[in-house]
């Protein structure tokens, strides 16, 4: 099996040490979990990372694959002038999932060399300690969501196909709150959905996920549901355990840290 290594994350910019230093404090829980995730991505010595977020620009009806050669991960936007990640992307790989993908669902190839956000900052934490890892940035559609579990299914079936060492990570946040207090009844709803969105990993029990309708993921601003379904898509029939590093709300958003490892 190529696929050896799989996780959901949060993007959240204030998670940045250059960005969000009023808000670190709040944020212990997810920054340590991100660096434990990050210990566990290193042991498992992948040569390409698989990363889906929908933190950019989609393509009407169409998923989008990042062709460009050579991927920039910076952060000027945010006022940080200093960080800059630099990787290469997996062209032949990448190459093979087009071939295959075109002729089964909508897909459109795209060459930006600078990354989004919901991509860099899970890279900023993962990649840290892996300076030849290559990547595979893809971005989610406003496609409905059984097609993102369809395409993850799709994939996972290339890459057992291959001889890479593959890792998948999905890129997103939670249901969002209004305040911190979590005293309203959108908060508690926000709160309620995170946690159930994590039992039904932890149970195997993700299909159910596709049957949230689009008044609530627009209501809570659930922005990592569909590279969720993603991931869950490509972890379907695998026997995997996932474990939930962190979670919590301290800026009414919800960001978890979860490792699916597999067997």
């Amino acid at each position: 099996m190529s696929l050896i290594f799989s996780a959901f994350v949060p993007h959240s910019p204030v998670l940045l040490p250059t960005l969000g230093q009023e808000h670190l404090p709040k944020a212990q829980a997810t920054i340590a979990a991100l660096k434990q995730l990050e210990q566990e991505l290193y042991a498992a010595k992948p040569e390409t990372i698989i990363i889906i977020s929908g933190h950019n620009e989609e393509i009407p009806n169409a998923f989008s694959l990042n062709h460009s050669p050579q991927l920039t991960a910076n952060f000027k936007n945010f006022g940080d002038l200093k960080t800059t990640l630099n990787f290469t992307n997996n062209l032949g790989l990448a190459y093979k999932l087009k071939q295959k993908l075109e002729t089964t669902v909508a897909l459109q190839l795209t060459t930006p060399e600078n990354l989004s956000y919901g991509i860099s900052i899970p890279l900023f934490y993962l990649a840290n300690h892996l300076p030849n890892i290559k990547i595979i940035p893809i971005q989610t559609s406003n496609l409905p969501l059984t097609a993102h579990w369809e395409l993850g299914k799709i994939i996972r079936h290339e890459i057992d196909l291959v001889t890479d060492r593959v890792a998948i990570i999905a890129a997103g946040n939670l249901a969002h709150s209004n305040l911190e207090s979590l005293t309203t009844q959108t908060d508690l709803a926000a709160d309620h959905f995170n946690r159930s969105f994590l039992e039904k990993f932890q149970q195997k029990q993700t299909q159910t996920l596709l049957d949230i309708g689009e008044n609530e993921i627009k209501d809570l601003e659930i922005c990592g549901l569909k590279p969720a379904l993603f991931l869950a898509g490509a972890v379907d029939g695998i026997n995997y355990h996932a474990e939930v590093l962190s979670y919590e709300m301290p800026l009414g958003i919800g960001w978890a840290v979860m490792a699916l490892a597999l067997s």
